[in-house]
């Protein structure tokens, strides 16, 4: 485990962390929760300066709630993908259940090992998405710099970290760089590389024919559940999280405009990167296993369906061979009911509520339009 320590503590966005590990604070979540309150605080302490907690014409520290989100996903998100990286893997009890002969797959080198080099920036693809996923991060963050230069043009009204407030300003550079462009970029790319280990992983024991359905599973995923759970658990907080910053944006530009429809996209961004990408991979490796074995369970089907018209079975034969043709006709069914979007109603539901601000501030001013539209006509 500490090879997948110090490979998750290599990010920059977690450098913090790793200064309070070394001053005697071990457990993440206390160095998470101590950064962010020293985060919060100076922030604060910024907009106190300014006399910004309450602005007229405008949004104080107090008044928006953007910031509060950010706090949030700074709060909860290091240590829910930390949970992730922790659980994917330990998860080699699922392999048990899905590979054929599983007393030769060595979990430790197939799975656990290319986790912590990608996440450790050991691969050349795990630096080349990180570069990108920066790139990306600092775009929205010298968008945001660009924008607040300009409060009440390029967004409606003034804000406690526009340059209209110096300290507010400057402190929010710092802070939204390490947002936008080090911790946001980080958890996708520690979320990246569990994901994309496992799918590799799944695919090639599938291409070798080593990997089997489970059927009777409790999971309801053919065995595969303990992936798709782990897809799940960090698309909904994502969603949720991210959809709370959004909330914000909406509260205070109260309008759709550029902020606004970069909102939804970043909201469908997060659902792509989250759940369509890895879930459109994992989608693929069932269908072709759910083909497979319906192949070969009709293989069986003829075989005892000739044996029974054959006329050459009788008693205890006879009723085996019915049994079994019943028995293949179960096993047919459960196997078309494991879907090949695990958890897309409730990935739906999360990802509705999240761009539900964006949506009914459109219907309001849509509302308000048509309104004034006959009013003026009258």
């Amino acid at each position: 485990m500490k090879s997948l320590r110090r490979a998750f503590y290599s990010h920059a966005a977690f450098m913090p962390h790793r200064l309070l590990r070394a001053i005697g604070i071990k457990i993440l979540w206390k160095q998470n929760a101590i950064f962010t309150a020293f985060c919060a605080v100076g922030l604060t302490l910024c907009a106190w300066r300014d006399n910004a907690f309450i602005i007229e014409n405008g949004y104080g520290y107090l008044q928006h709630p953007g910031i509060f989100g950010f706090y949030l996903i700074q709060l909860i998100m290091p240590v829910a993908i930390y949970t992730t990286l922790k659980t994917a893997t330990k998860s080699s009890k699922h392999y048990r259940d899905l590979v054929s002969d599983h007393h030769a797959f060595k979990f430790r080198e197939k799975v656990f090992d290319p986790i912590v080099a990608f996440v450790g920036f050991e691969t050349q693809a795990s630096k080349a998405l990180f570069a990108f996923l920066f790139a990306v991060g600092f775009a929205a963050f010298a968008w945001n710099t660009f924008q607040n230069l300009y409060p009440g043009e390029l967004a409606p009204l003034d804000f406690w970290d526009s340059k209209t407030f110096l300290f507010g300003y400057l402190g929010t550079r710092v802070y939204k760089f390490y947002i936008h462009a080090l911790l946001i970029p980080s958890i996708v790319h520690v979320f990246a590389g569990v994901v994309w280990v496992h799918l590799t992983v799944i695919r090639l024991l599938s291409r070798e024919r080593k990997v089997m359905l489970a059927p009777f599973n409790p999971d309801r995923c053919g065995g595969f559940g303990f992936l798709a759970n782990l897809i799940l658990s960090r698309t909904t907080s994502a969603l949720l999280i991210s959809g709370l910053a959004f909330w914000g944006v909406i509260y205070t530009h109260r309008a759709f405009d550029v902020e606004t429809v970069l909102g939804i996209l970043i909201q469908t961004t997060v659902l792509t990167v989250f759940y369509i990408i890895p879930t459109l991979e994992l989608r693929s490796v069932l269908i072709k296993l759910k083909k497979r074995a319906a192949q070969e369970i009709h293989l069986r089907q003829e075989a005892h369906y000739k044996a029974v018209l054959s006329g050459e079975l009788q008693g205890v034969q006879l009723r085996e061979a019915h049994e079994y043709l019943r028995y293949f006709v179960d096993i047919s069914a459960q196997i078309n009911k494991i879907p090949n979007w695990p958890h897309f109603a409730k990935v739906s539901g999360v990802f509705g509520i999240s761009i539900s601000p964006a949506l009914i501030i459109t219907l309001l001013n849509f509302g308000n339009a048509v309104l004034r539209f006959y009013t003026n006509r009258r």
